[in-house]
């Protein structure tokens, strides 16, 4: 009897246990993790794994850090190696770079080389960590506002034609897209992550009433 009884009570537990992995596994609670790679060169991968079991797109996680410093009595951009604990000076010239922004191996920053001689303004330029090259990315006389980067895709705003737009350029394929129509010129501070760019657009704001709205374009 006693046997019987030992028995029922172990068949019992692991029917519980079956019942409790059926309920738990399929349904994905409390199932969600990050799988981080180490850093390579600086950049490291990381997946995010959600509870539904689809990943997320990786994120690149950096260990540079980049600003604007007036040593030297120059406002140059430089940037911090966390990783190897370096600090390197990116521009060198003389007129003013302000509001750098990093992606992976690349830098960008607002450069005011042209600013003293037509056609006066400032421009986007990008260093690349990997190449050491640096690129001039506006040409248009307008002066960007407020840049953004996110791997291939560099988003900006700037008042050509008396109208501000939304621009972005594509490092892979040298083209310049206008995101925002030309009938709407009210808008600033883009943001741009995967194919979605965001930006503050005052297209519903009346004459004596400033309503800022966040709107966002696909690609």
């Amino acid at each position: 009897m006693n046997k019987v009884i030992k028995f029922s009570q172990l068949v019992l537990i692991i029917s519980v246990f079956v019942l409790f992995l059926g309920f738990f596994a399929p349904s994905g609670i409390a199932q969600i993790g990050n799988v981080n790679t180490p850093p390579v060169n600086g950049i490291g991968g990381g997946t995010s794994i959600t509870p539904g079991g689809g990943n997320l797109e990786p994120i690149p996680m950096t260990t540079r850090i980049v600003w604007t410093d007036k040593r030297n009595g120059n406002d140059d951009i430089y940037m911090y190696d966390l990783s190897t604990k370096k600090e390197t000076q990116i521009t060198t010239n003389e007129k003013k770079q302000s509001s750098p922004n990093i992606w992976g191996n690349r830098i960008i920053w607002s450069d005011c080389r042209l600013c003293n001689t037509p056609p006066y303004r400032r421009d986007i330029y990008m260093y690349d960590l990997s190449t050491g090259e640096e690129t001039r990315i506006t040409t248009d006389e307008a002066a960007p506002m407020y840049h953004a980067i996110w791997k291939d895709r560099i988003v900006w705003s700037d008042t050509r034609g008396d109208a501000e737009g939304i621009y972005m350029y594509d490092l892979s394929t040298g083209e310049e897209t206008r995101i925002t129509p030309p009938e709407v010129n009210r808008v600033s501070r883009p943001d741009i992550s995967g194919d979605k760019i965001v930006w503050e657009d005052l297209r519903n704001s009346g004459p004596f009433s400033i309503k800022p709205d966040i709107y966002m374009y696909d690609l």
